[in-house]
């Protein structure tokens, strides 16, 4: 591969054409922001990646691996560095021929050794019903839902042992799939540890298919406070994560509406936006909303927490029930 250095700064390449036009050489069509991509860069079956404009800035976004701009795009397809990707979009773009073939991913694609993980169990404490009844939650839901407190974590040969509250959520007790929760971890990476992908949907045997709506969040404990107020929800593994399609069809078919409940912020009502663009792709002849927290509060955890089980009770039979339930329909919350 002979490719020269740029005689042209990426400002100046900026100057004479536009973004979407470089990644057109590179992708054969113009960026299409309401389209979901299959990754460019590994052997991927599930269309999830998306271009985004940030800051002047258009973005492939990849959450499993990472976020490019043009110049990474075209260094990473390519197998070059930048000052080269600089000047073979030049040369694309002037029509000047250069013969570099994309990179052959099944031959580059790095695979990590997948470690298992494992817990030490120890019993309840009176601070882990404190934690949990802050959210209306009891060790009887909790001991129902195969929730258990740890003492240890195990990851491979590497023994964690944290000493704040750490918990065991066992998604697939057949499977083993399993998904450790430390509410008030320092550091983001220990928050939460699982060997569950995404097509490991929480609470998919307590789906009762007699109702006629389906509520999607984002997290068990989410989905244990809806729960408790008789609401007929599933969780995903997080905001960033769709499951595969065929395995939401199979599920999603049988309601007639679907209502999404994500995180009130930036970031979760970002998601849900686009979830829901996925979920219509699906082409299911089903109502699709999103609804969120009317108040700052982030979850319906947190707006338990905060506001109490009267108000949640009043949220959810305003945003729920009363929308989307058959009029023939009466709920009333468990005492």
């Amino acid at each position: 591969m002979n490719l020269k250095k740029p005689i042209i700064t990426f400002e100046e390449l900026l100057i004479n054409y536009s973004q979407e036009e470089l990644y057109k050489t590179m992708i054969g069509e113009y960026p299409q922001l309401d389209k979901y991509y299959c990754s460019f860069f590994r052997k991927d079956d599930n269309p999830s990646c998306y271009f985004k404009w940030y800051n002047n800035i258009l973005y492939f976004v990849d959450w499993v691996e990472k976020n490019r701009n043009v110049l990474t795009f075209c260094s990473d397809l390519y197998g070059i560095s930048i000052g080269q990707s600089i000047f073979l979009l030049n040369n694309k773009m002037d029509g000047v021929e250069t013969k570099i073939p994309p990179r052959q991913i099944e031959k580059s694609k790095k695979t990590k050794e997948k470690k298992s993980l494992n817990v030490i169990l120890r019993n309840w404490k009176i601070k882990d019903k404190e934690f949990w009844g802050k959210y209306g939650i009891t060790i009887e839901q909790l001991n129902e839902d195969l929730v258990s407190p740890v003492s240890s974590i195990i990851i491979g040969d590497k023994v964690i042992s944290p000493i704040d509250l750490t918990y065991n959520i066992l998604i697939n007790r057949e499977k083993n799939i399993k998904k450790t929760y430390r509410p008030f971890s320092e550091k983001k990476k220990y928050k939460f540890m699982t060997n569950a992908t995404k097509n490991d949907i929480g609470n998919v045997n307590n789906i009762d298919y007699s109702k006629n709506y389906l509520v999607i969040t984002k997290s068990y404990k989410d989905c244990r406070v809806l729960r408790n107020f008789d609401v007929n929800s599933i969780w995903l593994q997080s905001e960033n994560q769709f499951s595969d399609q065929n395995l939401l069809i199979s599920i999603l078919r049988n309601f007639q509406t679907i209502i999404i409940f994500f995180d009130n912020d930036c970031v979760g009502i970002e998601k849900s936006a686009k979830f829901k663009n996925y979920l219509n792709k699906l082409s299911l002849d089903i109502e699709i909303v999103e609804i969120f927290s009317e108040t700052s509060d982030k979850d319906i955890s947190d707006l338990y927490k905060s506001k109490g089980r009267d108000y949640v009770n009043k949220f959810v039979n305003e945003q729920i029930f009363s929308r989307f339930l058959d009029t023939s329909s009466t709920r009333c919350v468990r005492e």
